[in-house]
Parts: structure tokens; sequence; C-alpha cells
């Protein structure tokens, strides 16, 4: 057909102030599209809030493009590699706990992903002033980055937002602004911008989250912007935290109770990234009674996390976003569940129930499925968190409660919504399974033998037994 400039034109000026005006009120404005503020946005607009991001450049991505001197790649850790995979980005091990990925894949996937959960992004505005009320921020001010890099003397438009989130970067944009105009006194050791130290990777990265949070009523601060604002250094060409940053800071503005959105896979192996030391241990003893992962199943493989450092191959899974995270870590995974494995009799020598048994409907049938696809001489291993031990008790309290206690939780204890369908096995009621089943030969090895708040302090080597640990792993040989 034969185009028509006007009809071209009409259109981006209708499209846009339509867009635009769909956004003069919004739950949260986020200010600098960087890996954190894209991440942020992704995030909240998946729990289904409304949100923006303002970007003042022609292009999103903050540092992130660049990599390391315009070398473009860019490094995270293991903590924050899930959340590339969980955008389909691919990464490379360059030595055992640092990944690379290309950046422009990096930052284009986590933009259309933000984009795609619901988030809009608006490019070449910056914002200009904050509208306050009451001693909060309730809003922007914006104009476009070309009146200001001109020295235009054109009047703002403004927007507002129930929470705005600072992820500018190195320049605190939007801190400085309420630093300078409003005079609130943030909440920092001196009441203003303490400023980013000299370069400092490691530190850097710990302090990134750390400093991630509320710095006044209705502002957060994310990513370089977090330490900028609370005087921790700069990172340098690593990501990890930037990313984590941008999923803590949406996780402090949606309230646990209310977090119930499609975002499991990730808050999984994230929780276990922050609690390394546990997952090691469990992962050990796990570990006691996996002597042939090349033919072993893993029945509720979720996110395959043990798996893969298992060396187990095949899965089976319900939730497709953790499968999706399971066959990006090299695992066969088929859809089904514990009640229904869909594989024939007599297919494996191993199967491996971790902890699936406490999340199952009907753990009877669970264990007779795992007997049936097993061959003569195979083994189960089954492990879970004891029902009589000091996890299942925090767990069902907080439960209760509806939070934790502080003063008996560990620092990042497990999240909330994992266990609203969870009931705990005992020691007890798993051996009568499986002797029921027709397993003999029952052997026991447990871990996590120190208070729930310690437990993250040291790993911990597997002891024969069950009568002292928190995590029980047994094994059943099928005659």
């Amino acid at each position: 057909m034969a185009v028509n400039e006007v009809i071209i034109t009409q259109a981006i000026i209708n499209r846009f102030a339509e867009k635009l005006g769909t956004y003069t009120e919004m739950d949260a404005a986020i200010v600098g599209a960087g890996p954190s503020g894209l991440i942020a946005a992704y995030f909240l607009a998946k729990a289904g809030l409304k949100v923006a991001v303002f970007e003042r450049d022609l292009s999103i991505g903050g540092g992130m493009w660049g990599g390391g001197m315009m070398f473009n790649e860019i490094v995270v850790q293991t903590e924050a590699r899930q959340l590339l995979d969980m955008f389909g980005i691919g990464t490379r091990e360059y030595q055992p706990g640092y990944y690379t990925a290309d950046a422009v894949e990096s930052i284009t996937a986590i933009c259309f992903n933000a984009m795609q959960a619901g988030a809009k992004v608006f490019n070449s505005i910056s914002v200009e002033d904050v509208i306050i009320r009451e001693d909060r921020v309730t809003g922007l001010v914006l104009n476009w980055s070309a009146v200001e890099r001109t020295g235009m003397h054109v009047d703002p438009l403004s927007v507002a937002a129930r929470y705005v989130i600072d992820a500018t970067g190195h320049n605190t944009e939007v801190i400085k602004l309420i630093e300078e105009k409003a005079g609130i006194k943030l909440k920092t050791k001196t009441g203003k911008i303490l400023g980013e130290g000299s370069m400092w990777a490691a530190r850097a990265e710990q302090l990134t989250l750390e400093n991630t949070r509320e710095i006044c009523p209705g502002v957060f601060v994310a990513g370089m912007a977090a330490n900028a604002a609370f005087g921790g250094p700069r990172m340098g060409p690593i990501f990890g935290g930037m990313l984590l940053s941008g999923k803590k800071v949406a996780g402090l503005i949606i309230p646990e109770e209310q977090s119930g959105f499609d975002t499991s896979a990730d808050d999984f192996d994230i929780w276990f990234n922050k609690n390394q030391v546990v997952f090691e241990s469990e992962l050990l003893a796990q570990k006691v009674f996996i002597d042939d992962p090349e033919h072993t199943v893993s029945i509720g493989c979720g996110s395959g996390i043990f798996d893969e450092r298992l060396g187990i191959k095949s899965g089976v899974e319900p939730a497709e976003d953790m499968a999706r995270l399971a066959r990006k870590r090299g695992m066969t995974v088929k859809t089904g569940t514990a009640e229904n494995i869909p594989y024939k009799d007599q297919t494996f020598n191993g199967v491996l129930l971790g902890t699936i048994l406490s999340y199952v409907k009907d753990r009877k049938k669970a264990v007779h499925e795992a007997y049936r696809i097993l061959k003569p001489g195979g083994h189960v291993v089954v492990s879970f968190l004891a029902r009589e031990g000091s996890y299942a008790l925090l767990y069902d309290l907080a439960s209760t409660q509806g939070k934790y206690d502080p003063e008996a939780a560990p620092e990042a204890p497990y999240p909330l919504k994992f266990l609203k369908e969870t009931h705990w096995c005992s020691v007890t009621e798993v051996t009568h399974l499986l002797k029921e089943a027709g397993f003999v030969d029952l052997k026991y090895v447990q871990t996590l033998t120190r208070h729930p708040k310690y437990s993250n302090n040291r790993i911990e080597q597997p002891k024969k037994g069950f009568d002292r640990g928190d995590y029980i792993v047994v094994q059943g040989k099928k005659p």
C-alpha cells in the first residue's frame, strides 16, 4: 500500500499521548532503566502493579551495555545467574562462581521481559523535581531530556506515584533533588547522601543488597544508587548485585502476603543462593546415597538446582516455570506429578524424592509410584525436613503468625508463600511409607543439626541416623 506521512505522524502522536496519559498516575515510578531498575519493573509488573520506568537517555541499559571498558561482556556470580536463566539469557562459567553473559543480550532480554510483564518505559525523559505531600514523595516532575540539556525554559509535567525507586546509578538523581529541594532527612547516618567510595567489588556487591531499602518516605534506592546514597563502594563490571538489588526492592514494595505472583521458580533458587551453606549441607547429605546419577530420575525436580550438582539428568516436574529452569541446567524434564509419574515400570536404577513428600497430596501413592518405576535392586532416596525438627516448627509458627520472629529466624528465611501447601513428614511416617511400599534395607543420614538461625554459618558433613538433624535423607532398596 502507499503510506501517508501525515497518518504516520498522527499515529505516533496519538498513541504516545494515550500511553503517557495512562501513566500520569501509577503504583511505582522507577527512575533509571539500568539493570536494577528494569529487574524491579519486571517483578513489580508481574505482581500486578502499574509500573513506569523513566530514562533520561535515548537508550535503556545504564552501564550494562558497555560491559567493562566497552568490552560488551558482563560478569555475574552464582547468586545472580538464576535471574539471567529465568530470562533465557545464555551464561558461561569462567571459573567456579563466575559466569559471563553477553551485555547486549542481557539488557535487551531484561527490558523485553519487563515490558511483556506490563511495565512501560519512557526514554529521553528526565526528572527535574519531586512532588511532596505531608513529608512523603508522592510523584515526579518530568521534562524532555533535550530541554534540560539545552537549558531551554520550558515548564514540566507531573505524574503521581505511590512509590518511587531511584535506580539512576552513581548520580542518585532523585535523591539529590530531595536533599537539595525538599528538606526531607534521608535514612542515612548523616541524613544526607554519603556518596560512593572507590572500587571494591566484593564489598560493593554485598552492600548493594544491604543498602537497597527505603531511604525516605515513599522512595527506595536500588543498584548503584543504593551504594552511592549510603556510602558504599563501586563494584565495576560485575552485575550480580545490581540484578539482585532490583529483585529485592520489588520485594520490599510488595507485601509478602501479596507476593503470590508467578516468580516461584527464581525465588526458590534465590533463597538457596542466599542460604548457600544450608544448600551445601543438604546437598552433601543427598550425595551419600546418589551413586548412579546417570540412571536416576528426580521426581519434583523443581528448578534442578540440586540435580545439577548431583549429576542427575532426568526429572519430572508439574510447574512449567520450574521445569524451564531445570531444562536450562541440562535436564530432560517431563511434566507430571509424584502421584502419576510419566515413566514405564522398572525404568530407573534410582529415584530421588527431594523434599517432594512434604508437598504432594497423596504420599502413599507417590512412594508406590517410585517403587513401580525402579528396577529390582534399585534404590529410592527420600529427603525431607523432619516434622519433629526445629525448621518445621519455625516454619509452622511463621505460617500461623503470617511472619517470622526476627529473633528466632535466620537472616533470609524461607519465603512464606512456599509454606502454604506444606505438610511436613516425620521420620516415623516416611519409614512406614517406605516399608509399606516394599522397600527394605533402610539407611539414614542427617544434617542441619544446629538451630535454624545459625545453620547458615558452617557447612555440615552428614551424620548417620535421624535423631539430631532437621534434614533427613533415607535410602530404601527395591528387592
